[in-house]
């Protein structure tokens, strides 16, 4: 009996949507982003993180950000 399976070759991928809720570094200057995804209780649970900014993109995104409003659960 054979232990392999029948699906496409190479490595299996799976995919799941996660949303941005802050950065590491200073708004001016955001060197990364923090991922979330809402748990049942459609509260925001920190699920990781990805790979720092490039500079270009960073200077672009400074001006799109904005301070975490008032209750949110990673403010500080």
């Amino acid at each position: 009996m054979s232990s392999t399976s029948r699906g496409s070759p190479g490595p299996r991928r799976e995919t799941n949507e996660a949303a941005v809720d802050a950065v590491t570094g200073a708004l001016a200057s955001p060197r990364g982003p923090l991922l979330g995804r809402y748990d049942s209780h459609e509260r925001i649970q920190y699920t990781g993180r990805a790979t720092t900014f490039a500079q270009a993109t960073s200077s672009t995104l400074a001006g799109l950000l904005a301070p975490a409003r008032p209750g949110h659960p990673w403010a500080g």
